[in-house]
């Protein structure tokens, strides 16, 4: 009698990790659910929207590759840290991961491309 109880007392640690487990488990299911119920990008912003910026006098334009595009909170990022430079507007297209940027004055490209590092995403210039 003595020998099962410490069979069941060695058998309890094994218990406890199954519970955890399962709660671990339910709780990514639970998550995954409700994103998906919300309507959330990959990022979790829900219905997120894109504030255009309109240059008064554009002087040109120019393309930039942008890296770690992966849904609409991504491309509003990478967006708003355009358009909060003066003079300078962004539209990002998410499938091509391209940024065309238009500017009033001489473009300055490295600033634009350190604004965007800064939100967190890799921009290089695009190749022609």
């Amino acid at each position: 009698m003595l020998g099962e109880g410490r069979k069941t007392w060695m058998m309890l640690p094994d218990l406890l990790l199954v519970v955890l487990l399962a709660a671990i488990v339910a709780g990514m299911l639970f998550s995954f659910v409700k994103k998906l119920k919300q309507g959330e990008n990959c990022c979790g912003t829900a219905n997120v929207k894109v504030k255009k910026k309109k240059l008064n006098k554009p002087a040109g334009s120019f393309t930039l590759t942008v890296e770690g595009i992966h849904c609409e909170n991504c491309r509003r990022t990478v967006t708003e840290a355009v358009n909060r430079m003066e003079g300078y507007a962004a539209k990002v297209d998410i499938l091509t991961k391209e940024c065309k940027v238009s500017y009033e004055n001489g473009p300055d490209i490295e600033e634009v491309i350190r604004s965007i590092r800064q939100a967190g995403f890799d921009a290089s210039v695009m190749d022609k």
